[in-house]
């Protein structure tokens, strides 16, 4: 804008103007230096304020660091199972073997396992297992319990059951489905 064009506004154009770009300079240091500073003295607020309900407690700081880790390894543990630190090909036989053993606990066939590459997740690869496998209707509901139980950390994405012989008494079941582990993408 020209300086002649500026001499040309009106008072109150040019009072309108000038509220404008205050209001963006505010805007801009309200963003760029108020709201980090208060998100700093939120986040020292709290620690400290948890550090002194720590203290008021009574209960020893080593004490909660300890309880604090241990809560952090059982959540691990619920997100990965036993699998957590294990090399792609380690895992993928890792769960193969417990998958089997669930299938002898639980009196199903195990009749094939393929590991398969799935896709790229946020910050997760996807890795996929097709499953077939043969049992009675009660067996398979107590193996998808125990997978559940002893493999938490695996999801059932497909799954689909048919009739695998004609017997009108108890019925064998195949049933086939895909199971998908996620693991975090190392940086």
């Amino acid at each position: 804008m020209n300086l002649s064009r500026f001499q040309q506004m009106e008072a109150r154009e040019r009072n309108m103007l000038a509220l404008g770009v205050i209001s963006v300079i505010i805007a801009a240091l309200i963003v760029y230096l108020v709201l980090p500073a208060a998100k700093d003295f939120r986040n020292k607020y709290g620690s400290r304020a948890t550090l002194v309900s720590l203290e008021a407690s009574g209960n020893d700081l080593g004490e909660q660091i300890d309880i604090r880790l241990q809560a952090l390894e059982d959540l691990t543990r619920r997100l990965h199972g036993d699998s957590a630190n294990l090399p792609l090909q380690q895992m993928e036989a890792f769960v193969i073997g417990r998958l089997q053993t669930i299938s002898w606990d639980n009196q199903v066939e195990l009749v094939s396992v393929e590991p398969v590459v799935g896709e790229s997740i946020e910050r997760f690869n996807e890795v996929l297992f097709k499953l077939e496998m043969e049992g009675g209707y009660e067996d398979i509901h107590r193996w998808l319990w125990s997978v559940r139980e002893q493999l938490g950390f695996i999801v059932i994405k497909e799954f689909s059951l048919s009739r695998a012989d004609q017997r009108s008494d108890d019925p064998r079941l195949r049933a086939r489905l895909t199971i998908a582990s996620y693991r975090m993408v190392s940086s």
